[in-house]
């Protein structure tokens, strides 16, 4: 494709460049210390390509809520660049504020609790906290030994990362391993930051699990589908960003490059590496970059796993379902540009439904609408790859809390949402999946 081309020769060009700081892929000791954390509401096309040349050619720029117009627009500025952004920004009239002057003194800030509500007593997972990666590896386990006839397997993808670390996947069914059912794929925590991703698709699992003979809808669920769940799909810098508080808005994987000029540098954005248009639109080409999609499609063993599982269920896979943070959003196909697949109307009438049955449980809203309508064109995600790849006919992308203009707890929800996440998202997936 000509996008695909035009990326390649720019990807060239990036790493051909002598790099200024290395240290700002892949912040240690200090951290974040004296990065601005940014606003702006850009009211003007002039604005909005202005906050878009921050987003792509500043080293660094690290948007939490990306620039769409008449929307606010929320971005993390090294010290270094901080001038040089607000030249950018003002030259084109825009008036950028400042949320905070020190990003890590965010981090150091420990998250507002308040008492967790204790799950039913009959789950497995404690739900009153992020769990680590080994943690949620011994949970897929124990709802193995818990319930051996409703989790016939419990695997690892074939291709470790980076870090050497397995990806593992459950698989939930009636009918044990060898069952032709129709199936739903779950995909949980492909970006590094979005903790609340993985706590959520426990949630799901243990209490589908766990309610199967008490509940009409978990017994509908197992009843007629079988359910595949990756419940962290980028383990490395999922445990990177619990490492220090230096490393917790981490995004990527944990790939480091060594060879050529871009060596020493860290990290592909997971969710920009599938082969769906991509490299074409919403990605850098600069490796330092939080969108930066990889030297390839399908380059990275971690968006490599979720291909292969796909893959051997996809003549009777239905459903494919991506979970990330933050904004409350769900998100239709497709993300690339603003072409839309030809059931748009079915996927929109049944998402807009599960909104609703969102806000019902906690009052929570959460809009409906693809990637170009409320964010942004991103080209190479997984849930557009599952269609146009995969030949899946339904595909939707959430965006969990807290709501976009909640930037102080944003990638940091305090873990007493855990619970509340969950029970919203177990009414909003149940309707997806019995009206897809």
């Amino acid at each position: 494709m000509k996008g695909t081309l035009i990326f390649a020769v720019a990807l060239a060009v990036a790493c051909a460049l002598p790099t200024e700081n290395q240290e700002k892929n892949d912040p240690e000791g200090s951290g974040y210390r004296n990065h601005k954390l940014l606003s702006m509401t850009p009211t003007t096309k002039q604005q909005l390509e202005a906050l878009e040349q921050v987003e792509s050619g500043i080293e660094g720029s690290d948007f939490w809520i990306d620039p769409l117009l008449n929307h606010q627009a929320v971005f993390r500025i090294s010290p270094d660049k901080f001038n040089d952004v607000m030249g950018i920004l003002k030259n084109a009239g825009g008036h950028p504020n400042v949320l905070h002057e020190d990003v890590q003194e965010m981090m150091d800030t420990p998250e507002p609790q308040t008492q967790s509500r204790a799950a039913t007593t009959q789950y497995i997972v404690n739900n009153a906290q992020y769990h680590s990666y080994a943690t949620i590896q011994n949970y897929l386990n124990t709802f193995k030994s818990t319930y051996p006839s409703l989790v016939p397997d419990v695997g690892v993808t074939p291709h470790k990362t980076h870090d050497n670390r397995d990806v593992s996947y459950i698989t939930l069914s009636t009918n044990g391993i060898g069952s032709t059912k129709q199936a739903i794929f779950m995909e949980c925590g492909i970006h590094a930051r979005e903790w609340i991703s993985p706590a959520v698709c426990l949630y799901f699992i243990d209490r589908l699990l766990a309610n199967y003979n008490s509940e009409s809808t978990a017994t509908e669920l197992l009843n007629q589908f079988d359910w595949v769940i990756v419940p962290a799909a980028n383990p490395d810098g999922y445990e990177y960003t619990r490492s220090s508080t230096s490393n917790r808005l981490w995004r990527k994987n944990r790939r480091r490059f060594t060879t050529g000029n871009c060596n020493g540098y860290y990290g592909v954005d997971l969710n920009r590496n599938f082969d769906a248009m991509w490299g074409t639109t919403g990605v850098s080409s600069s490796c330092t970059a939080d969108t930066y999609p990889g030297t390839g499609a399908f380059s990275e063993p971690e968006s490599m796993n979720i291909r292969d599982k796909v893959n051997e269920i996809k003549d009777r896979l239905s459903a494919f379902i991506s979970i990330h943070s933050y904004s409350q959003m769900i998100l239709t196909p497709y993300g690339f540009d603003g072409t839309k697949p030809s059931n748009t109307g079915h996927i929109t009438s049944v998402s807009n439904a599960a909104r609703d049955k969102l806000y019902n449980v906690h009052n929570k809203y959460f809009t409906v609408g693809t990637p170009g309508e409320l964010l942004y064109h991103a080209s190479g995600g997984s849930y557009d790859w599952s269609i146009v790849g995969a030949g899946v006919s339904f595909a939707v992308t959430y965006e969990l809390r807290p709501a976009g203009s909640d930037w102080a707890t944003g990638f940091r929800l305090p873990a007493n949402q855990i619970l509340p996440s969950g029970e919203e998202m177990w009414e909003s997936l149940a309707h997806i999946a019995l009206n897809h």
